[in-house]
């Protein structure tokens, strides 16, 4: 008998995954059709977007709000600061600690780019959903977000 002829609950995983792989490329085209080069597909929009969400955070608050392990952050905020979109300054309520927050650069020339090619991207996305779909579909991804979030400390073993 067939695996797949088989009475199976939804699996989650592999099509959030599915979804994930379908989107990417899509999410890339837009970038570029919005004039951002390849640095700032994925991680790096992600950290950019968190940072104009959010505002200065320091890397512990960055690690929790996106999810990105210290090492994948770090190496982001040193590129960040490269291509002069992101920048550190020295905390105001902790002298060793240094928070990082969008360059004027980064504010008014890229993320208007990117919040283009996000609205872009998020029309392909819900194309086919009603609008009451579409508010459910946020509603629920914020939920599993959150859920997350708060699982992300959790050992499987």
């Amino acid at each position: 008998m067939h695996v797949a002829s088989q009475e199976q609950s939804p699996d989650y995983t592999y099509n959030f995954s599915l979804c994930s792989n379908h989107f990417r490329p899509l999410t890339r085209k837009v970038l570029l059709s919005n004039g951002l080069s390849e640095e700032y597909f994925d991680q790096m929009m992600a950290l950019l977007t968190c940072l104009a969400e959010n505002g200065s955070l320091i890397l512990k608050e960055l690690v929790i709000e996106t999810g990105l392990p210290y090492p994948t952050l770090s190496n982001l905020i040193d590129r960040g600061e490269a291509i002069g979109v992101i920048e550190r300054i020295k905390s105001k309520s902790d002298g060793r600690a240094r928070t990082i927050q969008l360059t004027q650069f980064g504010e008014n020339e890229i993320m208007p780019r990117i919040h283009r090619a996000r609205h872009q991207a998020d029309q392909v996305l819900t194309e086919t959903l009603s609008t009451d779909e579409k508010n459910e579909f946020i509603k629920l991804i914020l939920k599993i977000t959150n859920s997350l979030k708060s699982k992300s400390s959790v050992d499987f073993n």
